[in-house]
């Protein structure tokens, strides 16, 4: 039982094949969205979820993870990111001068 949604490929990953019969038999789902396409394909439908979104945000409903590291620690941000071990956000922090 599950279900895998594919969104992006930032890692740059292969693409993998699966067996269809593999899915069928374990009861499992794959399924892929496109936010580019499916914003051209439906702009009305996109504009509607986007003001739900930012509402949302606005009222404290959504939460972003948000970590942050000093921009001495860049190198460090990189091998993460490059990783494929973060989540949510990932911001440097420039000190004020």
């Amino acid at each position: 039982m599950g279900r895998l949604v594919v969104m992006g490929n930032a890692s740059g990953a292969e693409d993998i094949g699966i067996p269809a019969n593999e899915l069928w038999f374990t009861n499992k789902t794959v399924s892929g969205f496109n936010l580019a396409a499916f914003s051209a394909a439906f702009p009305q439908e996109t504009r509607q979820a986007l003001g739900r979104a930012v509402a949302a945000a606005a009222t404290g409903d959504l939460r972003v993870r948000v970590e942050t590291l000093p921009l001495e620690q860049a190198a460090e941000a990189h091998r993460r990111i490059e990783s494929g071990t973060t989540t949510g956000k990932l911001v440097l922090e420039v000190a004020a001068l």
